[in-house]
Formats: structure tokens, sequence, C-alpha cells
């Protein structure tokens, strides 16, 4: 009995002195900023951000599961549009809103994970550095945490990061894919709309001014 107070005790102590470790040396929340270039206009890399089905298609957080569910909610793209996520085999769920734009500039998120009552803010700046060449900034700020979670805020920069790369790879990829279908589109002339009947055969053209547009549903 007394060898169990005995353990009892060391616990107690190794659990405060963790506490007060996190308390005096560990920040609550962590600020933080990652620099990232790309080798496409701004204005087709900005649209890969703002419209919130473009940006789960190749942001790692979003790609790396194959058993996430997600929710698309009305405008799905620029300021107040949202989603909402859920991964039971990982157990992990969640919603992202995006709270301001100033289109080709700034983006702001607003991350709930987990339940969690405080969100995670990223504002994502762009800059034109050249034609063809778009500078990225994420600027973060991480909820608050209790004593003992701080120890996360160790590696969350990390893991972040990490998160970046994986996805600036994959929209690499993306752009690359899209800008060489915009440039197969462009190279198509078509004639001007025409419906003519001709000794029974039925002429039909296309316009290039009309452009199709799919809406997006629940």
């Amino acid at each position: 009995m007394r060898f169990f107070k005995i353990i009892a005790v060391i616990v107690v102590l190794l659990i405060g002195a963790y506490a007060a470790s996190m308390y005096y040396f560990v920040d609550e929340s962590k600020d933080f900023r990652i620099e990232k270039e790309i080798n496409y206009p701004v204005e087709k890399v900005f649209n890969q951000f703002n419209n919130l089905q473009n940006f789960t298609r190749w942001n790692n957080f979003f790609t790396s599961s194959k058993s996430i569910d997600i929710d698309y909610y009305t405008p799905y793209e620029g300021k107040g549009s949202s989603i909402s996520y859920a991964d039971p085999k990982n157990d992990t769920d969640g919603e992202m809103f995006l709270r301001y734009e100033n289109p080709n500039k700034t983006l702001r998120y607003q991350l709930f994970e987990d339940k969690n009552e405080s969100p995670t803010l990223v504002d994502v700046k762009f800059k034109a550095i050249a034609p063809e060449k778009t500078q990225i900034t994420w600027i973060v700020h991480t909820p608050k945490l209790s004593v003992l979670r701080r120890v996360e805020n160790f590696w969350t920069e990390d893991r972040f990061a990490e998160n970046i790369d994986k996805s600036m790879a994959t929209l690499n990829n993306v752009l690359g894919n899209k800008v060489e279908k915009d440039n197969q589109m462009a190279a198509i002339k078509y004639d001007s709309l025409m419906v003519e009947n001709e000794e029974e055969k039925l002429l039909l053209g296309i316009n290039v001014s009309t452009s199709n547009k799919k809406r997006c549903a629940l």
C-alpha cells in the first residue's frame, strides 16, 4: 500500500512539474509565417484558394485521407463560403469559413477543429512578383490551448509547413493541367451560332461567347 502511495506522489509531482513548465515556458497560442512561390499568374492561383471546391481538391489536409467526407455551403466561392468535414477513420471533424476576401490579394480562413470553440486563423496573402509567378504567404494564429495541451505547439508549425509543401506540389500539377487545357481551348476557333437546313442535313455551329456553367449541389 505504501508503494502505491509513493508512486501516486511521484505521478502528481511529475504532472505538476510538466504543468508548471508548460505554463511558464510555452505560449498558449502560436503565430508563424510561411512563404512559397509558384510559377503561375496570381489570378489563376487566387481562384484555387477562394473557391473551396477547388481548395479541397489539392490541399493535403483534405486529400491525404480517403475516408474524409466534405459538405459545401453556398455561396461556394468568396467571402461567406464554408465547408464542414468529418473523417470517421481518423476520428476528426471540423468546419472552415472564408471570412474575408480582397480579390487577388488577401484571404482569411477560420478553421474550427474537433469541436474546439477557438478557431485557427489563417491569413493568406498573394503577390504577383512576375507575370507568371506568384508569392503566397500564410500567416497562422493558432487557438489558445490549456496548460496540459500546450505541448502540441512544439510541432504545430512543422506539421503545417509539411502540409503546405505537399499541397503546393499538388497545386502545381493542378494548375499545370488547367493551363494546358485552357491553351488547348483557346487554340480552337469556333464559328458563330448557325443552324441551317440543307438538303436534309442539319449544320450546328457553336458561338465562342456562349459558356456553360455547372451548378454546384450539396
